[in-house]
Parts: structure tokens; C-alpha cells; sequence
């Protein structure tokens, strides 16, 4: 799993998933995706997988291979906090 991320100074601006995972339904994705976007870097790996988990549990979403806190790392990796 492979995460781009565009900003706009602290905050997400923009989030690409991509790699190989399975989830379905899959349009969940650009709804996860979007759940990303407004976030601060500095915001906490906790609070941004409970978001992701937020949007995957309204559209009951199966994630196979990974999961909101897989999304949550990968962002603090992005941010250069990664553990």
C-alpha cells in the first residue's frame, strides 16, 4: 500500500491510496481518501485512523490486508513522524 499525499502547508490537501489491497465496496476509497483531506500533519495517529474507522464503518466497509490504523501510520510516515 503506497500513499500520496499533496499539501497545503500543514494540511492534507489532497490523499491517493494505491498498491495492492482489497476493500469493498470499493468506492469506499475516494470516501476514505477524502476523510483524509483537511487533516493536519501534526494530528495524532489515533485520531486520524478513529476518522478513517468513522467513514469505513458508515459504509461498512471490509478492508482485507490492512486497516484505518495501516492509513493513520502511513500518513505520520508521510509527515516524517513515522514510528
Amino acid at each position: 500500500m503506497r500513499l500520496e499525499l499533496e499539501l497545503d502547508g500543514p494540511c492534507i490537501r489532497r490523499a491517493k491510496i494505491t498498491g495492492d489491497f482489497f476493500m469493498h465496496p470499493e468506492d469506499a476509497l475516494k470516501e476514505i481518501e477524502g476523510a483524509l483531506t483537511g487533516i493536519q500533519l501534526s494530528t495524532s495517529e489515533a485520531d486520524i485512523s478513529e476518522r478513517i474507522e468513522k467513514v469505513a464503518a458508515s459504509m461498512n466497509v471490509e478492508m482485507v490486508g490492512f486497516s484505518a490504523e495501516t492509513i493513520a501510520r502511513l500518513v505520520k510516515a508521510a509527515a516524517g513522524e513515522s514510528k
